[in-house]
């Protein structure tokens, strides 16, 4: 087990500092601390190929200036909360609408662009950095201060684990999740379309013509939404379903099952490198997001601009609160009680 820590210097000179987890396996998490942004993560695939698979920026300033979020911890909120209104305790809350009309991951000072304090540790079978950030009362328009930890840990199963851990001294909402792009194939060889995957998931929340939660969660029975056995992500992608209409493709919260059941809520494969994820985790749900908008201008840490269905993101989270605080109640902070969820990612080859 090994930590390393560097500093990353940007064209325009800024400074940031990255964090290398690796394991004895030869697994490899770096991430900086900016956002906790995680950048790389080198895995083998059948043949003991080491690549990257998840999306990152050459030039790390560029992850200050993108509506992608790449590798990013998102927060207070995540997705998106129409009007940019919320209500708590009969109080209304004005939010930045850095989405059209609406708020997006925490508006415009989200948790994806505030540097974070850090310390790592390194234990027997494990290395670990726990980031640390605090949002003052107000900011984004969101209630409270709130401190922030979030913790990576790489194990030698193959694991990495996000923990996070907020406190209020006031009633907020807090729903976190982190906003990677996966790519198995590594290094980005194939669009994502041709990994499959499956979800714990019965439902799905339809959206409106912004995005927004309408509040309809709709039974993914007979709809291109069905992701209960393995599929290919892009054998329904380009049916004539309304819902894509919208989002010209896959951007929506699918509902698990069984709230009880938290292991592997979530396997994406590709066949070809043999490369495999399993998520287990404790949020009610997962958005998935498969890379149906880009920004241009800005290049890959692979050398090029991004494509569409490049990656397939896969956001742990509780149900995004929607329009008229439909679903606020699965994003509610109480003022002095712990926020507390996790996620779990196993990288595994067949």
């Amino acid at each position: 087990m090994d930590i390393k820590t560097n500093f990353i210097e940007t064209k325009s000179g800024n400074l940031y500092k990255e964090i290398v987890l690796i394991n004895d396996n030869g697994v490899e998490v770096k991430c900086i601390d900016l956002g906790c942004i995680i950048t790389q993560i080198n895995v083998p695939d059948r043949y003991g190929k080491y690549e990257n698979i998840v999306l990152g920026y050459e030039d790390c300033d560029d992850y200050l200036n993108t509506t992608a979020y790449f590798g990013a911890v998102i927060g207070r909120n995540s997705g998106r909360i129409g009007g940019a209104k919320i209500r708590i305790d009969e109080l209304d809350y004005e939010l930045n609408k850095n989405d059209g009309n609406n708020t997006l991951h925490g508006g415009y000072n989200g948790f994806n662009v505030k540097k974070f304090s850090f310390k790592t540790v390194k234990g027997e079978d494990f290395v670990s950095v726990k980031f640390y950030c605090i949002s003052e009362d107000g900011e984004g328009g969101f209630p409270g201060k709130v401190e922030v930890e979030v913790c990576y840990l790489l194990n030698n199963d193959n694991e990495f684990k996000i923990s996070y851990n907020g406190i209020s001294d006031k009633t907020t909402v807090l729903n976190m999740t982190n906003h990677s792009y996966f790519n198995l194939s590594g290094n980005c060889k194939r669009k994502i379309t041709t990994h499959t995957l499956q979800i714990q998931a019965d439902k799905f929340t339809e959206l409106d013509d912004e995005s927004i939660v309408t509040g309809k969660m709709i039974n993914v029975l007979n709809t291109p939404f069905d992701f209960t056995k393995r599929k290919k992500i892009g054998q329904d992608i380009y049916q004539d379903y309304y819902q894509f209409n919208i989002t010209k493709g896959y951007d929506h919260f699918f509902k698990f099952k069984d709230y009880m059941k938290t292991e592997n809520r979530v396997e994406l494969y590709d066949e070809e490198s043999g490369r495999g994820l399993l998520i287990s985790t404790d949020c009610n749900g997962v958005v998935v997001y498969s890379g149906n908008y880009v920004s241009k201008g800005k290049l890959l840490s692979i050398g090029r601009e991004i494509e569409a269905r490049d990656a397939v993101c896969l956001e742990t989270q509780n149900v995004p609160i929607g329009k008229s605080n439909l679903f606020i109640e699965d994003s509610i902070l109480e003022a002095g009680r712990k926020y507390s969820s996790e996620t779990i990612y196993k990288f595994i080859v067949k």
